[in-house]
């Protein structure tokens, strides 16, 4: 396979893949089994109708998203909008690629990457389409990529996108479609095949005429760590020079509703949850494992620079209560937060209610009073 442009690095890091099988229950459909202990660092319904003019999802230059309506030509196509530090949730998903392109997704949008040019040469938001669930959403390429089809789970639709005219439509099924199918089980290939652990790629990969395999793989936890590996050759997806928005200072909710959502299974997912989020410096997550504490950004700001790590055990816990103490290490002060440099001794209270296990309030300096456990 002649392969053109490329970038040899093969550069593998544990924290991505903790996310990742933390949220998919430790095991992340790729072979691999990785729990949080094994590690340190562990919508819109757019239901579009042919027939009908509906408003759609759009970003605009400062980020927000607006209405958009649908024309007569079709839907309008957006661009996928991302960041240096965007963070990745589940592992991307590989979708087409051959001796020029691949194809991938993931929930912040869909990318069309060419390993000739070494350039991301189109993209689709498909927040926009009402999919905010990467997983949910089922695509599948034509046999040149020039037409790509997307199922939203959302509202069911079925889109067809057009690359050469950028244009989408809504259309019925994929009846007499040729689609791209030359995929294999990542765990199916032999490791003197693969350069990285499968638990470090996409759940399948694409076996070329020649023998070759091509895999997506993941290194530190953000998007710059996004790599497309085919034999001994390796391209790096999302340079941080071609981001299409400035740093963020918050994720995307997708991402802390995830945890949140993970958390709420247990006492101890959401004791788990609440460390993870601390390691990350995301003090934006601590409010969402909450629900009902006040999002400061200065906070935020603050956390992001510093260097957390968090652990601690279990105090007491009933049916639908729990204590935690949790040591927080930070590597300079936290005023917003109350963290001082160095070692932090703190308490966490957990409670339950019919959607499951959330965090009551965020770091406490002291044991809960007794009628609390009421």
């Amino acid at each position: 396979m002649n392969l053109g442009y490329s970038i040899y690095r093969v550069k593998v890091m544990m924290s991505a893949i903790v996310i990742i099988s933390f949220l998919q229950g430790c095991a992340n459909g790729t072979g691999g089994y990785l729990s949080a202990e094994e590690s340190q660092e562990s919508m819109m319904s757019a239901a579009f109708d042919a027939e009908e003019e509906m408003a759609m999802d759009h970003v605009d230059d400062a980020g927000e998203r607006t209405n958009e309506p649908q024309t007569e030509e079709g839907i309008q196509a957006v661009p996928a909008r991302w960041a240096a530090n965007t963070r990745i949730v589940d592992m991307p998903v590989l979708d087409f690629a051959d001796d020029e392109r691949l194809v991938m997704h993931a929930y912040f949008g869909l990318f069309i990457y060419n390993l000739s040019t070494g350039e991301i040469e189109d993209s689709l938001d498909l927040q926009t389409l009402g999919e905010y669930d990467d997983s949910a959403c089922e695509i599948s390429v034509s046999q040149n990529a020039d037409t790509i089809w997307i199922r939203t789970e959302a509202s069911g639709s079925l889109y067809e996108y057009d690359r050469q005219e950028k244009k989408l439509a809504v259309i019925e099924d994929l009846t007499d479609k040729i689609l791209f199918n030359s995929f294999v089980p990542t765990n199916n290939i032999s490791q003197e095949e693969l350069t990285v652990k499968p638990y470090y790629c996409s759940e399948r990969s694409v076996l070329f005429t020649d023998g070759s395999y091509g895999t997506l793989t993941v290194g530190n936890g953000k998007i710059t760590d996004i790599s497309y590996i085919s034999g001994d050759m390796e391209w790096i997806l999302f340079g941080g020079e071609s981001s299409e928005m400035p740093e963020l200072v918050r994720q995307d909710d997708y991402f802390y509703t995830q945890f949140a959502e993970k958390g709420a299974k247990s006492a101890g997912d959401m004791f788990e949850t609440c460390c993870m989020m601390i390691n990350l410096g995301e003090y934006a997550g601590l409010c969402e494992l909450s629900g009902n504490e006040e999002y400061l950004e200065e906070i935020q700001k603050e956390w992001q620079v510093l260097e957390l790590a968090a652990s601690g055990k279990e105090v007491e816990k009933t049916e639908d209560r729990g204590c935690y103490i949790i040591y927080i290490n930070a590597s300079d002060t936290s005023s917003g937060s109350g963290l001082q440099k160095g070692e932090n001794e703190k308490y966490i209270y957990l409670k339950r209610d019919r959607d499951g296990w959330y965090l009551d309030g965020l770091l406490h300096d002291a044991l809960p009073p007794e009628d609390w456990w009421k």
